[in-house]
């Protein structure tokens, strides 16, 4: 699949290994069943599809299939993130039917094959759809994943086992970095966290120790909820950097445990909502726990499992961060300088537009920022000689609060910052030469207690 909301009669491009792999998984039930009727498949795959497109958000999307080929278009948000969230979300639709005494007696075989045991198979005799739809649900009498009868609990019993192969954790630590370990199901599910992580971070501080282990029972009602499982931890990933000094975001046997040091009450509260908008409760509230648990964090909160969330109950565990010292506050400025060592926040040619190069800069500077409170950080901006003075002063001012701006945007509390522009009146060096006006045009910090 691919997705370009603007593509119309142009030649289809190569696809990518992804790609390949969705639309082959997309396409099962023409490959093996053609005399069924291609426009028939191509509808209930389709179909199929949109819905699942929708419990994403992606309502406005279209999907369009050629046989056993299918593409994605007109995606609200068409970023590669976008892209592997709705390729997950359409995985696992197959239109395969066969009879329930088929299905049984496979699923039988499976199962002595991954438990060891001897079962007979039993099954029904009939005809079923044995694809996942959209909605988990199957035939009230037909067999479950561990070949027995499925009801309301069965799908909610597939997922809760799916899940237990996969612990993933995520760990943002003060210096900006970002570090996925842990197992996931799929290369689409890697795909989603570490490109969730890139997002928030940025490529080169993102340490990738994630291991991909594909389950080898199958279980069609949990191929799709896990996947929104996975979606929804991205998205908490996502939040992190913005809200926190440090966090941890893991799924343990309990459910999704989200610990840290979060930088105000205000983005507490921001990073809360984006948790909860994830991992949804059946009406819990919080600090209240499931029944027969207990609240272990201190100021933390939890909430009630929701049986149809496989990262369910949340429980959060946040702690303000520490009011800085004067030792502090001197490791800040180490720390800003050892960042700015070597290389300058870079602007457009006379003006005060940040390049795209300045964002690793400005995240490592704000990762900094953002450890203690009770700290004034100035943002001094600084020009070479070319020009007027009253030019120059303007420019330096204007390029200090640029980086202003885009510290606040990226979390770094709005209280602690000031911006001063010096223009021409403290060089480094001489401006007598190329190279010395470069090292002149400079915005630098200066960090004290407040």
């Amino acid at each position: 699949m691919d997705n370009d909301p603007t593509r119309s009669e142009e030649p289809r491009r190569p696809r990518s290994a992804a790609m390949w792999w969705a639309t082959g998984a997309l396409g099962l039930g023409t490959v093996l069943f053609p005399f069924h009727g291609i426009p028939t498949i191509e509808n209930h795959l389709t179909d199929k599809i949109e819905v699942r497109l929708d419990t994403i958000g992606e309502s406005a999307a279209t999907v369009e299939f050629s046989g056993q080929d299918g593409r994605i278009c007109g995606l609200s948000s068409p970023t590669v993130v976008d892209k592997a969230t709705a390729l997950a979300s359409a995985y696992g639709v197959h239109t395969l039917n066969v009879c329930d005494k088929d299905l049984a007696t496979w699923r039988a075989n499976r199962s002595k094959q991954n438990n060891g045991d001897s079962a007979d198979t039993a099954g029904n005799e009939g005809a079923g759809d044995a694809a996942d739809d959209a909605d988990g649900s199957k035939d009230s009498d037909s067999p479950g994943t561990d070949g027995s009868k499925s009801g309301s609990g069965t799908a909610n019993d597939a997922v809760a086992a799916t899940m237990k192969l996969f612990r993933p954790a995520a760990e943002f630590d003060s210096e900006g970095l970002m570090t996925l370990t842990g197992t996931v199901p799929s290369e689409l599910a890697h795909l989603q966290l570490v490109q969730a992580a890139r997002n928030a971070v940025g490529a080169d501080k993102v340490r990738d120790q994630l291991t991909v282990t594909v389950p080898t029972t199958p279980s069609a009602e949990a191929d799709g909820v896990v996947t929104s499982a996975f979606t929804s931890l991205g998205s908490i990933i996502e939040a992190m950097p913005k809200n926190l000094v440090s966090g941890v975001a893991k799924v343990t046997d309990d459910g999704l445990k989200l610990t840290g040091i979060y930088v105000s009450e205000e983005q507490k509260s921001a990073f809360e909502g984006v948790a909860t908008a994830a991992v949804p409760s059946d009406g819990a509230t919080p600090g209240t726990a499931p029944a027969g648990s207990t609240d272990e964090g201190t100021g933390g909160t939890q909430k009630a499992a929701d049986s149809n969330n496989p990262l369910a109950p949340l429980a959060t565990d946040l702690s303000p961060r520490p009011v800085a010292t004067e030792e502090d506050a001197a490791a800040v400025q180490a720390r800003l300088n050892e960042v700015l060592a070597g290389r300058v926040i870079p602007f457009a040619p006379g003006s005060a537009a940040l390049l795209p190069e300045a964002q690793p800069i400005l995240q490592e500077v704000s990762a900094a920022a953002k450890q203690f409170a009770g700290l004034r950080i100035s943002v001094d901006g600084h020009t070479d000689s070319d020009g007027a003075d009253a030019a120059n002063q303007a420019l330096s001012q204007a390029r200090a609060e640029s980086v202003l701006s885009a510290l606040i945007a990226d979390g770094v509390p709005a209280e602690q910052l000031t911006a001063i522009g010096y223009g021409e009146t403290q060089p480094l060096v001489p401006n007598d030469s190329p190279a010395n006006k470069a090292q002149n045009r400079r915005v630098v910090f200066t960090v004290g207690k407040a």
